[in-house]
């Protein structure tokens, strides 16, 4: 798995390289560094519009149908990154991935979180519920919630939901843009979501090589 990825992201680098022969600069920075206000994403995407990305959506999603596989992952979650400056088009590749009919026959639960510069776990976790909730039908005697009823939750409450969802359930989930190097963030909100079935999968989308890497240990 790791060296399917590594293909994918020789791919992207390459794109990166031809860039800078149009006058492209590439600037090197710690994500941490950086502020300023990103565009959330959401999941749709137009497959007509989009040239280029088939060998490395076909690779990818080779992977998420992989069992036992090596790589970034665990007995239970296995992380596949996108990684590539901005511009490259990780987040429409990840799309791609997503919409692809064969993910909705193997996935009970499909979940697309745009997390941007604050990886703020609270936040994430409402977004994960409403997304799930999108995506299918809710367990049996879980009640859909109203918005203003979540956005109102404490930290208790969105965990006790949360794992609740997500209890037994095999599901894909996007984490769009990711900026954090926080590993005791990213470990915290991976010990909520371990509730759901084995080869449930995540695919991440960053800048960071390094991120990519503390996310996939």
């Amino acid at each position: 798995m790791a060296h399917q990825i590594k293909k994918i992201r020789d791919r992207l680098n390459k794109v990166e390289a031809d860039g800078t022969g149009f006058g492209l600069v590439r600037m090197d920075v710690e994500p941490r560094l950086v502020v300023q206000r990103r565009e959330y994403t959401h999941s749709h995407v137009d497959a007509s519009h989009v040239i280029g990305r088939e060998n490395d959506k076909e690779a990818i999603i080779k992977l998420l149908m992989e069992s036992n596989h090596r790589g970034y992952s665990d007995k239970w979650m296995h992380v596949i990154p996108i990684v590539g400056i901005g511009g490259l088009g990780k987040t429409t590749l990840a799309k791609l991935i997503f919409n692809d009919k064969r993910i909705d026959e193997v996935f009970q639960l499909k979940i697309w979180v745009c997390v941007s510069n604050d990886f703020d776990i609270r936040q994430i976790m409402i977004k994960i519920i409403n997304s799930a909730f999108l995506s299918a039908s809710p367990p049996p005697g879980v009640a859909i919630p109203h918005q203003e009823d979540i956005n109102h939750f404490d930290i208790e409450q969105l965990q006790i939901r949360l794992r609740h969802i997500l209890d037994g359930q095999k599901f894909i989930l996007v984490l769009d843009d990711i900026w954090n190097d926080n590993r005791a963030k990213w470990i915290e909100l991976t010990d909520l979501i371990k509730v759901g079935a084995e080869e449930s999968k995540i695919i991440v989308t960053t800048r960071s090589n390094s991120i990519a890497s503390m996310m996939g240990t």
